[in-house]
């Protein structure tokens, strides 16, 4: 039996306890196969079918059920300090049971890509750029090619894992650091420097930071700008979208994601082929 906490997870799609059951007690090679499946696009917050990091995971399951093993999943559905919800039963239809209440706590739609959305993350998510940049992952779906997003994370641990950064640091654009990972074997993380260079380079997506902890040198690593304050960076924003540069007011030009670490930001028709709504519950992350 495993207790978890169902919410998005930026590539698993979703976590809880169908993942504490299989992805939390892999081996490290069963581990590190699952989590290169991160690599592909459809690895996606909120994406199951088509997803192979959660295929993997169910798969897993399928496979413990089949050699005998009695497998029960408790999840609790929390935002705010409050449980919202609870689902138990077999892992699977625990997690489906509640999705919809998932969705309706943590997702938020747009109607059409957005130019600008601007990812404030709060700790302890914040710490590191590796770890804030979930505040990118989360709503990244939810900006047009060439758009701006402007991560707003203290990131006073720096830039996050050694290799994360060699890796970003050796390969200036997304084919050479997909290359780099192919010829000498993923090893966990790399994934998060491989979709990095993916937003950046292939769909021109331009980075913005909010950060007196990180050096202009981690910026350019990242091939990000970074500002010392909000003001410095709308304006560099607003800059750089040019003749298409909106106010936030305007209708789809632009979105204060308040707690990106947790919101997850869709386009109209979602990636994993459902509807998300974009209801709020009481106590729930928000959006403005």
């Amino acid at each position: 039996m495993a207790i978890g906490s169902l919410e998005p997870h930026y590539f698993a799609g979703v976590t809880g306890a169908h993942k504490a059951l299989t992805i939390g007690v892999m081996a490290l090679g069963d581990l590190t196969a699952n989590h290169e499946a991160a690599l592909e696009p459809r690895a996606a917050p909120l994406a199951l079918e088509g997803n192979p990091v959660f295929e993997g995971a169910a798969a897993t399951l399928a496979a413990l059920e089949r050699s005998g093993h009695s497998l029960f999943a408790v999840d609790l559905i929390q935002a705010g300090g409050r449980v919202l919800g609870c689902t138990a039963g077999p892992p699977l239809r625990a997690l489906r049971e509640g999705l919809p209440r998932v969705r309706r706590t943590f997702a938020r739609q747009v109607p059409a890509p957005l130019d600008l959305v601007v990812s404030r993350v709060a700790p302890p998510l914040d710490r590191s750029l590796y770890q804030a940049d979930k505040g990118i992952k989360n709503v990244e779906g939810a900006v047009r090619d060439g758009g701006v997003i402007l991560l707003d994370a203290a990131c006073h641990d720096g830039l996050g894992i050694d290799r994360f950064v060699r890796l970003l640091e050796r390969a200036p654009d997304h084919a050479s650091v997909l290359a780099l990972v192919r010829r000498e074997g993923y090893a966990l993380g790399d994934h998060k420097a491989v979709r990095l260079r993916r937003l950046t380079d292939v769909r021109g997506v331009r980075i913005g930071i909010v950060s007196r902890a990180l050096a202009d040198t981690d910026a350019r690593v990242l091939h990000a700008a970074r500002f010392d304050d909000r003001a410095a960076a709308a304006r560099w924003a607003l800059g750089a979208l040019g003749a298409r540069r909106t106010r936030a007011r305007d209708r789809g030009g632009a979105l204060i994601v308040q707690d990106a670490g947790q919101v997850i930001l869709e386009s109209a028709g979602g990636r994993d082929g459902s509807q998300p709504r974009a209801a709020a519950s009481s106590g729930s992350p928000g959006t403005r």
